[in-house]
């Protein structure tokens, strides 16, 4: 300051030394006559000193922190974040350099090997109006952030093959799963690798898993987080229908057809087969009891399924009811045999039938033993299978006398001495016309058959056998004087024939001729 002068003179000042930026210097100044003359003094300047401190206000520079899912590529970050910024004067900005080494690119980078880095800032300036630098005049500080990348997540597909299969008593295999992700970075084939079972096999019907696990694989690249989305993979045989197929792909083969016998019988199967394969199966309809066809269905389960069916029997019994036969000379009585014989299978227990014998043949000739049957209660007729045999009744021909040619005669009396018949006749010649006892003969035979008979007459040929033809309805009639031969034939419907001879004698007659005397 200056000191006071007389009569309030004053110097002119002047030039005063000024200061802007932070630091310090001499409060210099030029002094210079103003109502005071310089000349009248003696003048000593004695300079202060202008200080311009530092702006107190901490401005603090902090690097941005960064975080990137890995991406295969390196990642810097050069941004920050600044504190109390208002103190800068206008015209003042910061320039802040960051290490070049603050990089990170993978989950292992970092002297951790967890992926994080510093982000490094090695500088902060403040520069005026783009040249200036005005750092001097403020207190900065700077800190680091830190650069990080995790781990990519990834969901890798697995699906494990599966194949379905119809039973045929083969083996199947089923190999292999198909494995992908929608993240094109991630190397299925170099970073995953697989450590479980990829095939399965199976015969019978069925499933069988693979037994495709998330365990089973493993991610060998650090710098994914993999998610294993794993599907099991399987085998599956299903039953063969044995309802379906072609002609003959199903056979079963039954044992022979029971026949009835009065209980419940099973039909025995021998074999049932689909494409040369041996069912298993239940059985319905495998029982009965009666005469019949019945269904019998098969029921396939186990490696089969499906139905099918077949007819099966249980046979009628053969049996045969036989009247008897019978056989005997005409009598004039009915030929009757009231026998049936029961043959064949027989009846079952005390099954059976009655019968009623009708047949009956009384003349020469035969018929049928005819007959009827009523079946017994309980004994029904679809169990049998029932042939009626009819037997014979033959009556034959009776013999009367000795029979023919030769045979005893019917009729009273005897063969006359030198006679040949029962029915010869003798006459003394008397010029009428004579045969044998036509009337005898007749009524021996009459007598001694039932029923008309015919007679019948034929002339002798000489050779002493009767005569083929003709036989005639009349006896031939002689008149000379002779032995005669006459055939006779006896017929009946039932008798044998009757043929026979008879000899006619006529003997001459006595005559006396007397001449005259």
């Amino acid at each position: 300051g200056l000191p006071a002068l007389p009569n309030g003179e004053t110097f002119t000042l002047s030039n005063f030394a000024s200061i802007t930026e932070a630091g310090r210097t001499d409060a210099t100044f030029t002094v210079a006559d103003g109502t005071a003359l310089m000349a009248d003094y003696a003048i000593t300047t004695v300079p202060g000193t202008l200080t311009v401190r530092k702006n107190a206000t901490e401005i603090t520079v902090t690097a941005k922190s960064g975080s990137w899912v890995y991406d295969g590529t390196a990642h810097t970050l050069h941004e920050y974040e600044a504190t109390n910024l208002g103190v800068l004067q206008p015209g003042d900005a910061l320039d802040v350099t960051f290490d070049e080494a603050s990089v990170v690119k993978t989950p292992q980078d970092g002297a951790n090997g967890d992926g994080i880095v510093p982000n490094v800032i090695t500088g902060v300036r403040v520069i005026r109006s783009g040249a200036e630098d005005v750092t001097a005049n403020y207190t900065v500080e700077w800190f680091p952030g830190t650069l990080a990348v995790t781990k990519r997540p990834v969901t890798v597909t697995v699906v494990g093959k599966t194949a379905t299969y119809t039973y045929d008593s083969e083996e199947k295999i089923v190999t292999g799963y198909d494995i992908s992700t929608e993240d094109e970075l991630y190397d299925i084939a170099a970073d995953t690798v697989f450590g479980g079972t990829q095939s399965v096999s199976r015969t019978d019907a069925g499933k069988t898993e693979m037994g495709l696990a998330t365990a089973d694989f493993t991610n060998d690249n650090d710098c994914f987080d993999v998610t294993y989305a794993v599907t099991d993979g399987w085998v599956k045989i299903v039953p063969a229908d044995i309802a379906t197929g072609a002609e003959g792909d199903f056979a079963i083969v039954l044992g022979e057809n029971p026949k009835y016998n009065g209980t419940v019988q099973t039909i025995p199967v021998g074999s049932v087969t689909y494409k040369r394969m041996d069912v298993t199966y239940t059985l319905a309809g495998e029982n009965a009891t009666h005469a019949g066809t019945y269904t019998l269905t098969v029921k396939a389960n186990g490696n089969f399924t499906g139905e099918r069916s077949t007819t099966w029997q249980v046979l009628k019994r053969n049996v045969t009811f036989t009247s008897a036969s019978a056989t005997k000379a005409y009598d004039a009585s009915p030929l009757v045999n009231p026998n049936v014989t029961v043959g064949g299978d027989g009846f079952i227990g005390i099954e059976g039938a009655a019968f009623d014998v009708t047949g009956s043949q009384t003349v020469a000739g035969s018929s049928k033993n005819t007959f009827s049957y009523t079946l017994k209660a309980g004994t029904l007729a679809g169990d049998y299978d029932i042939t009626k045999i009819e037997g014979e009744l033959v009556v034959t021909k009776a013999n009367v006398g000795g029979g023919s040619s030769g045979g005893e005669e019917p009729g009273d009396g005897e063969v006359p001495q030198g006679g040949i018949s029962k029915f010869d006749a003798s006459f003394v010649y008397d010029g009428e016309g004579h045969t044998i006892d036509t009337n005898a003969l007749k009524a021996a035979f009459g007598a001694a058959m039932v029923g008309e008979s015919a007679v019948e007459y034929a002339v002798d040929d000489g050779t002493g056998e009767p005569p083929v033809l003709p036989w005639l309805e009349t006896a031939p009639v002689y008149t000379n004087a002779g032995e005669y031969i006459v055939w006779y034939r006896v017929t009946n419907p039932n008798y044998n024939e009757f043929i026979h001879a008879a000899k006619l004698s006529i003997t001459k007659r006595d005559a006396t001729l007397t001449s005259g005397s």
